[in-house]
């Protein structure tokens, strides 16, 4: 789901956005025992969000944003089970910045 808004300002305006996406709990898909907990992933939902000024002349920017901001734990598909034990790339955890920008 997306929402976007060009909120109107006296010296500028605002366009903001955010994006949501629910994943549902699932299994990975093992030829090992699949009773093992450590093999499902729980639901997750990640929230992303991104607020921005333009000036009128819309030469300046300046914008906040932040992803996975419910800081959800999720694993990529790439999970690998093994008699060593079991591997796999953690999602991104939340980040956020700021930029500054000139538009010529």
């Amino acid at each position: 789901m997306q929402i976007n808004n060009d909120i109107p300002a006296s010296s500028g305006r605002a366009p903001v956005s955010a994006t949501y996406s629910y994943n549902s709990s699932y299994k990975y898909d093992f030829i090992a025992d699949t009773s093992t907990s450590a093999l499902e992933q729980d639901a997750y939902g990640i929230l992303n969000a991104r607020a921005s000024y333009y000036t009128s002349d819309d030469k300046w920017q300046f914008t906040i944003w932040g992803k996975n901001l419910l800081d959800e734990d999720n694993y990529y598909d790439d999970i690998n089970a093994n008699p060593a034990g079991i591997r796999g790339s953690v999602g991104a955890p939340i980040t956020y910045g700021i930029e500054l920008g000139y538009h010529f």
